[in-house]
């Protein structure tokens, strides 16, 4: 990716801080960053584990071949697809669309496809039974809640089996697919219908996304423990579902988090810091990485 594209990330991300910042209210939101410093390099890593679970997914697909791209050109890129997934608006398909730039010209645009959307599936997948665990951790405290958990827990499933036995069958218009049609039903069929270490690497995402969220409700005053960190991880998938139409989910996950107060046990201000804090993380990580991706040493040419 060019260096002008990067810079783009960078300057968005930081857009984004300020915007966020500026959303959460100033005081608050520094009176919120200053009690989550001692928490703040915990919270860094365990996002940093989220970004390099993604990694291992999409590299594990590739099987042996992965080796074709060196393992710091796949750090760089996944550091700059999340950059991209947590900052910009429709950010997962642009996201999804750069990993299949990159990937294209070593295994051709069909089986980069077919690699890149098996990976989503499995993130789809990893969706659902985190949203149905959380559907199942608030079904006391807020059936409402429960039920919009399950409900996007259901469809997402769905979705994700539809999406795989399509790419496996090959269902897709000639006019999408073009030339490669036979190369994408090739690549599909060759992989395992439920990739075991892809979904495992998934699942380590949204273990990291508890636990994350689980020591910012300990920061804003919440109760953390477990159930409260599988509601909360629910809430923030919920949120999700709009977030793609704003710069960083701004407002979005606020809004989700403001709704589920009474099953967090929380007052209207620290659903609003949860997530703030939350955004804060995330980009911070994608500022950071899209920086890095800017110095020359990232420039690794293909193995």
């Amino acid at each position: 990716m060019r260096n002008a594209a990067r810079g783009v990330f960078v300057a968005v991300a930081l857009v984004a801080i300020a915007l966020l910042v500026r959303h959460a209210g100033a005081t608050s939101f520094l009176a919120s960053l200053r009690r989550a410093l001692p928490w703040m390099p915990a919270l860094l890593a365990l996002e940093g584990v989220r970004i390099a679970a993604d990694l291992v997914a999409l590299r594990s697909l590739c099987g042996c071949d992965a080796r074709r791209l060196p393992l710091a050109a796949w750090v760089r890129l996944h550091l700059e697809a999340n950059a991209a997934l947590v900052v910009l608006p429709g950010g997962r398909a642009v996201s999804e669309g750069m990993k299949v730039a990159r990937l294209s010209p070593l295994f051709g645009r069909g089986r980069a496809t077919a690699l890149v959307v098996t990976q989503h599936a499995t993130t789809m997948v990893s969706i659902a039974l985190a949203c149905g665990v959380g559907a199942l951790a608030a079904l006391r405290v807020s059936p409402m809640l429960a039920a919009a958990m399950g409900l996007h827990a259901g469809v997402t499933l769905i979705g994700a089996l539809g999406l795989r036995w399509s790419l496996a069958r090959a269902r897709v218009p000639r006019f999408l697919a073009g030339a490669k049609l036979d190369e994408l039903r090739a690549a599909s069929r060759a992989m395992p219908f439920v990739p075991r270490t892809a979904l495992l690497a998934k699942l380590g995402n949204r273990v990291a996304q508890g636990v994350e969220l689980s020591i910012l409700l300990h920061v804003v005053g919440g109760i953390a423990n477990p159930v409260s960190a599988f509601v909360a991880t629910g809430v923030t998938l919920l949120g999700g579902l709009l977030g793609e139409l704003s710069i960083a989910q701004i407002g979005c996950t606020d809004a989700a988090f403001v709704a589920a107060t009474s099953a967090l046990s929380l007052t209207v201000g620290s659903a609003v810091a949860l997530a703030s804090l939350s955004r804060f993380v995330q980009l911070t990580w994608s500022a950071v990485g899209s920086a890095l991706s800017l110095s020359p040493l990232s420039e690794i040419k293909n193995g």
